[in-house]
């Protein structure tokens, strides 16, 4: 009798051990970042490895710049992000509700992320944005509401930068 107990609880710990482990969609680490579309209590859409927009409350989506405060100047991480475009080496956002720009909340701002030499820059008008980019050489810029590319990403769709990335990475 004890054998048999014996036996069934290897078998079930094998059967949960299996379930738990999804071997056709791993990854090595590095593509995972580019593939996973959430974690534990989040969605997210990868930019620019280490960059990510994350949202956990299927409201308001956030970037976490993972930038050293003292580079920053004032600007906290874009916060109510409603647009994303990614031109490697750059991650443009576009943040309306209260984004903090200079130390202020404003309605609306405009970002630019500069991932090789990890700055970030804001900007509380589009004028001032569109000539920032101009500055560093990018033209015909187009953005994507993110709850758009959320939807499109989960489904397994590529996000519309995927090929940007493939030739920034190599």
């Amino acid at each position: 009798m004890a054998n048999k107990k014996m036996k069934l609880i290897m078998y079930l710990y094998f059967v949960l051990f299996c379930c738990c482990t999804n071997t056709n969609n791993r990854k090595d680490s590095k593509e995972d970042f580019y593939t996973r579309t959430s974690g534990w209590d989040y969605m997210r859409i990868p930019l620019i490895k280490p960059f990510e927009v994350t949202c956990t409350d299927n409201v308001q989506w956030i970037v976490d710049t993972k930038i050293p405060p003292t580079t920053i100047q004032n600007i906290q991480g874009p916060s109510d992000v409603k647009r994303v475009g990614v031109y490697p080496p750059y991650i443009l956002l576009y943040c309306k509700g209260e984004p903090i720009v200079s130390g202020q909340p404003v309605k609306e701002a405009w970002f630019i992320i500069n991932a090789n030499e990890n700055r970030i820059y804001g900007f509380k008008t589009q004028k001032d944005f569109l000539l920032f980019a101009s500055d560093c050489r990018l033209s015909n810029l187009k953005t994507f509401d993110v709850n758009n590319i959320w939807q499109s990403f989960s489904n397994g769709k590529a996000l519309p930068w995927t090929k940007n990335i493939d030739k920034y990475k190599q």
